[in-house]
């Protein structure tokens, strides 16, 4: 059986479909201890606050698996900072003005950073039909380096189907398609089926295998992975960077597609 080894996200529209844009003011707090400097819980801060100004235009909640992913993870900060900076791709933050920082001391070596900021956010118009809808389900949430990640589907109705991975541990964290592939080309979902397939299960696996810049001391780490569904078929790349990913999400109609977001954790090493 064929290994094809992975370690995620998204693709292209054909007709680009106009985007919501709108100033929203926002504000979001981080606490942190004495392990954690300022900087990175100020920055945890203006990634939640930028978060609850898609929100307010979107609706979209963060769902319990996004919220799990790290709690297993090591470094919680950075796992943290990667799943809320994910948690944006699916809009734009296209300027930011009058933001301001406050630091306050909460006692007991706990400190509190609060940003307070106007977001110029922009967004897909429309609205999600309820009829076109997409059921993802991972086999695990917890692997270990070399285990096969598989996707379980249950649309609503046929779709077309695609699949990619961020990588944020990378040194341009890029966005990479894993489906479709050179083994599994066919991207039309009619019924419940796996990712892969059911019928290549036997001819190749989706491997987790560790970023080349995850050294032996990161025992655990975050990845990320976004399921597009669109009733027509489009051309995607096999690689965006994260900026290039959000643009091209605005292109996509709501009523005409969904986003599916599910985050995993990696084991490096034995429990």
């Amino acid at each position: 059986m064929k290994k094809l080894a992975i370690s995620l996200c998204l693709f292209l529209l054909s007709a680009p479909s106009p985007a919501l844009s709108e100033w929203v003011n926002v504000s979001a707090s981080s606490f942190f201890g004495p392990d954690t400097a300022q900087q990175t819980a100020c920055k945890n801060a203006e990634t939640k606050a930028k978060r609850r100004a898609l929100q307010k235009l979107t609706g979209e909640r963060l769902v319990a698996d996004d919220l799990m992913v790290c709690s297993e993870v090591a470094q919680k900060s950075d796992c943290k900072l990667n799943r809320l900076t994910w948690s944006l791709v699916d809009g734009e933050i296209r300027s930011l003005k009058n933001r301001q920082t406050s630091v306050q001391d909460m006692g007991n070596d706990v400190q509190k950073c609060t940003v307070t900021l106007q977001a110029d956010i922009a967004t897909n118009l429309g609205f999600n039909d309820p009829d076109f809808d997409l059921g993802v389900e991972l086999n695990q949430t917890m692997f270990r380096t070399g285990e096969d990640l598989v996707l379980k589907m249950a649309p609503s109705q046929p779709m077309y189907v695609q699949v990619f991975q961020w990588l944020p541990y990378e040194t341009d964290q890029p966005v990479v398609r894993i489906f479709p592939n050179d083994f599994d080309t066919d991207s039309h979902f009619k019924n419940k089926d796996t990712i892969p397939r059911h019928m290549h299960l036997n001819s190749y696996a989706m491997s987790l295998a560790p970023p080349p810049k995850i050294t032996g001391k990161q025992r655990h780490w975050d990845e990320y992975l976004m399921v597009v569904a669109t009733r027509s078929p489009i051309r995607l790349r096999d690689h965006y960077s994260l900026p290039e990913l959000r643009s091209k999400l605005l292109e996509l109609p709501r009523k005409d597609s969904r986003l599916i977001k599910k985050g995993y954790t990696i084991l490096g090493g034995s429990l």
